[in-house]
């Protein structure tokens, strides 16, 4: 569950980047949430405190499915990999549910975050701390 949770949500943080790049005129000043800022310089969130959007819940979706979107994931990172210089300099945002409106650097960090807080949960699901 928690694989396929991070395959739906990088494939979908990779194309808010992208549409920000797409786009990169500001349409609106990167406003954070008011915890969004607590969360980034502490580089992590407590287990338990959010809830994934519909979109983004893998038991809405085949195991088939979710290794496409993976790959589809890996492939638009790659991409974006390219030339990180246009995430760092792209200041177009788009928001995020819970977190307000991201610029690109943002949501790549996010996702580093949001990546770290569900390999923990996997690895202490593997070792039978975590149900």
């Amino acid at each position: 569950m928690h694989a396929g949770h991070i395959a739906l949500a990088d494939s979908f943080m990779a194309k808010m980047i992208e549409q920000c790049l797409g786009d990169p005129e500001p349409n609106q000043p990167a406003r954070w949430a008011d915890y969004t800022e607590a969360i980034f310089r502490h580089g992590g969130f407590k287990r338990g405190t959010g809830q994934a959007p519909e979109l983004i819940r893998p038991d809405q979706h085949s195991p088939e499915s979710l290794l496409k979107r993976l790959d589809a994931a890996r492939r638009r990172w790659e991409r974006l990999s390219l030339d990180p210089n246009l995430i760092e300099q792209c200041r177009a945002t788009r928001p995020h549910f819970a977190f307000g409106d991201l610029k690109p650097a943002d949501w790549t960090r996010l996702c580093a975050i949001h990546n770290a807080h569900h390999l923990r949960i996997i690895e202490d699901i593997r070792q039978g701390k975590a149900g």
